[in-house]
């Protein structure tokens, strides 16, 4: 018989992004609503938005909303 897992001590939330300033909003607020399920309450969540080479406000909407931010730069030619 298996048995349940153990209930997480924390989570992370990494949200991979690549110029998504209009959607990310939305992402955002709808990791919000998941954290409100009872079985989420009192675990600690943090949300990382990595940011892959944004040339819009991607970052700086992650950062509104409360995200840490990766900032990863564009690959450079050989």
């Amino acid at each position: 018989m298996k048995r349940p897992s153990p209930a997480p001590s924390a989570l992370a939330v990494v949200i991979p992004a690549h110029n998504e300033a209009h959607e990310l909003p939305d992402a955002l607020a709808a990791l919000r609503v998941a954290l409100r399920h009872p079985e989420a309450a009192g675990v600690p969540v943090v949300t990382v938005v990595a940011a892959d080479a944004c040339t819009d406000t991607t970052a700086a909407i992650a950062a509104h909303w409360g995200a840490a931010i990766v900032e990863l730069p564009a690959p450079t030619s050989a």
